[in-house]
């Protein structure tokens, strides 16, 4: 895997949340600088990555009573 190590500067961020799309993962950022959106960052995360991996885990347990949300019931 490739690795990139960004460093911009803005006065307000505004992150997006998680989407699945095509298996991935994907998630937009925006920067903002004087009331303007001057950049937009698109991520994605390949499957089977540690950013797609804990998503992945935290979506098959249902977070009100930790079963599975597949409907399979816990042994």
């Amino acid at each position: 895997m490739t690795k990139a190590f960004i460093s911009l500067t803005a006065e307000r961020l505004k992150v997006g949340p998680l989407k699945e799309v095509a298996g991935a993962l994907q998630q937009e950022t925006r920067l903002f600088q004087g009331g303007e959106c001057v950049c937009v960052l698109l991520v994605t995360y390949p499957a089977g990555s540690p950013e797609w991996m804990k998503w992945a885990a935290a979506r098959t347990l249902d977070s009100s009573r930790g079963a599975p949300v597949c409907g399979h019931h816990p042994v």
